[in-house]
C-alpha cells in the first residue's frame, strides 16, 4: 500500500525476495539518506509502480517480472534498474578488467522487462 500523501515524497521502489541483495540496497539507501519501499515480487509492487520515482529490481525477481508485469497489470515504465550482486552467473570481467560485465543472461532480462540500466553490486556502489 501506498503511504504517500500530500506534501510526501513518493520512495524509490525496490523489488526483490534476495534477503543479501536488499540488505545491500538498504544500507546503500540509508548511507545516501533514502528510504526504499521494499516488496518481495512486482505483484506486491503494484501500489507503488506509478509513483516510485525509481524501480530498482533485483535479478531473482526479474525471472519472473516480465510475465508478471502483464500479469498485474503493470505498464512498461522509465527508471527501472534491473541490480545484481553477481552478474548473473558471476560475471566477467570487461576489456579493462577494473569492472564485472553482466552475463549473458542478465540482458534479456533487463530487455523483457524494460530496463533503462543493469547495475552490479558491489561494482556499482
Amino acid at each position: 500500500m501506498d503511504s504517500t500523501t500530500s506534501g510526501e515524497r513518493a520512495r524509490p521502489l525496490l523489488v526483490t525476495s534476495d534477503a543479501e541483495l536488499l540488505d545491500d540496497l538498504l544500507r546503500l539507501a540509508a548511507a545516501a539518506d533514502v528510504e526504499l519501499a521494499a516488496v518481495p515480487d512486482v505483484v506486491a509492487a503494484r501500489s507503488f509502480w506509478t509513483v516510485a520515482p525509481l524501480v530498482l529490481i533485483g535479478v531473482d525477481a526479474a525471472h519472473c517480472a516480465a510475465g508478471a508485469l502483464t500479469r498485474a497489470r503493470l505498464r512498461r515504465r522509465g527508471n527501472v534498474v534491473l541490480v545484481s550482486r553477481d552478474g548473473g552467473d558471476g560475471g566477467d570481467r570487461g576489456d579493462r578488467g577494473d569492472r564485472r560485465q553482466p552475463s549473458d543472461d542478465v540482458w534479456p532480462l533487463a530487455v523483457a522487462m524494460g530496463a533503462d540500466e543493469v547495475c552490479l553490486l558491489p561494482d556499482a556502489e
